[in-house]
């Protein structure tokens, strides 16, 4: 928590109740929605609304602290930044999984982008599929 506390002021942010409960929760399973990050606050903090979530989500990614991870066909899901990253996104479950790229593969992805007429700023490349958890459901199912 003191290292929340800590980006929030270096941020310029003040270190609310509000802001630590949805930086532990994100910090703690990695990616969630809005509607996981407040069913799981609301526990804790019963008096905070669904409102104070989302102004505090926009205030935490304005501020770099969080990222938006939008997804085809779901609603978006937070992280907290990090490095450059890709995600593995299973489509029968949900879960998302981080996977780093390695020098190779984000010169790969800069070389796409002609930096002469668009200065990349960051970027986010999300692959759908099916996880192994879910692949071994299928199998054993069948």
């Amino acid at each position: 928590m003191k290292d929340f506390s800590e980006q929030l002021n270096h941020a310029g942010l003040k270190a609310t109740i509000q802001r630590l409960a949805i930086l532990k929760y994100i910090g703690s399973v990695g990616h969630s929605s809005i509607d996981d990050i407040y069913e799981n606050i609301i526990r804790e903090h019963p008096s905070i609304s669904l409102a104070t979530v989302y102004k505090n989500i926009q205030m935490l990614i304005e501020a770099d602290i969080l990222t938006e991870v939008p997804l085809t066909g779901s609603k978006s899901k937070y992280e907290i930044k990090k490095e450059e990253h890709m995600h593995l996104v299973c489509q029968v479950c949900g879960s998302m999984e981080d996977r780093v790229l390695d020098k190779a593969g984000q010169a790969c992805i800069v070389s796409l982008v002609p930096m002469e007429s668009f200065d990349t700023k960051f970027s986010q490349l999300n692959f759908y599929g099916i996880c192994k958890g879910c692949q071994e459901d299928s199998t054993q199912s069948a």
